[in-house]
């Protein structure tokens, strides 16, 4: 593995695992792999009930890793703060088990740190599907590359670089949220107008859901996690609009050719919108948009009512 260079400054990469036993032998590799060094990783283990610990010790064994493993059980939030407690780092480079990260990685994060002085640096990730399903979900996660806006592009904890004094600042992550913790923490950055580079050369490969159980499961806890922080997106508001629409359609101009149109309509924008980043999946589209509606609603709206019984 290269030695760190890293301005005679100390990194940490920090991850957390929870059941990972069948990647996190893939991610412990993709860090080996990395141009630039860190100085230590740091891995939290939630109390794993599979065999991930055990895989971790056995890699740990077989390579020259500095690496530390600690056991606390607990949520993202509080495995990230813990670790971040526990690194010797100044800078803290963060990602999760359930990834691959390309071996430029940390060297991009760096760079571009380098380059803008920014205290936080944001990465990219790219969705690395195995399967013609696999590749369609992944639009509903993922920010394609396409789309991408440098400025509005907020740090993920699978793809970040942030120092570590600013996280002790900030409080580290609210250990009261299981889902979305990091977006409520980069909103947190933003509104305190700090200053966030983004490196797309910076990536992470993504590993999308395998099944429809899976698609709904990710959906439905990213959708009441934003809610349960108190943080609504634009588009879910949308959602919730055009189904108002649909139903007050259905309800008061109970016209059977006008709602099988506007159906036809809506099914079509779901392919087109998505149709060039899945060209051999695109037929998933139309069932994914709606278990996707459905999800978010059902999400937002669970994520909404915890929230207003945990402040009462």
């Amino acid at each position: 593995m290269p030695k760190s260079d890293y301005k005679k400054k100390t990194l940490s990469l920090i991850v957390t695992v929870f059941n990972e036993a069948e990647t996190i032998e893939n991610f412990l590799t993709s860090c080996l792999k990395q141009t630039l060094a860190f100085d230590e990783l740091i891995i939290v283990d939630a109390k794993s009930t599979d065999a991930t610990v055990k895989i971790i010790k056995n890699f740990a064994k077989k390579h020259a890793v500095a690496m530390r493993l600690f056991i606390r059980e607990g949520n993202r939030s509080v495995g990230r703060n813990f670790a971040v407690e526990k690194s010797r780092g100044q800078w803290l480079a963060i990602s999760d088990a359930g990834c691959v990260l390309d071996k430029n990685w940390l060297k991009a994060l760096s760079a571009e740190q380098n380059k803008t002085r920014a205290l936080v640096v944001a990465g990219y990730y790219q969705g690395l599907a195995a399967s013609a399903f696999e590749e369609a979900s992944i639009p509903y996660f993922l920010v394609m590359p396409d789309r991408i806006q440098q400025s509005q592009f907020l740090p993920a904890t699978r793809s970040m670089l942030i120092e570590k004094s600013l996280w002790e600042k900030l409080g580290g992550l609210n250990e009261k949220l299981d889902y979305n913790e990091d977006y409520q923490f980069a909103w947190r950055l933003k509104n305190l107008d700090i200053k966030i580079a983004f490196s797309e050369e910076a990536r992470v490969y993504w590993l999308p859901p395998r099944n429809i159980l899976e698609f709904c499961q990710k959906i439905f806890n990213f959708a009441r996690g934003d809610a349960f922080a108190g943080l609504i997106r634009k588009k879910v508001y949308l959602i919730f609009l055009r189904y108002l629409i649909f139903f007050g359609i259905l309800i008061f101009f109970p016209n059977f050719y006008l709602i099988f149109s506007l159906m036809g309509i809506y099914l079509l924008w779901a392919i087109i919108k998505n149709m060039k980043y899945c060209p051999r999946s695109f037929f998933y589209l139309p069932l994914l948009q709606l278990l996707a509606d459905g999800a978010v609603m059902l999400g937002s709206s669970i994520g909404l009512i915890q929230a207003i019984f945990n402040k009462a």
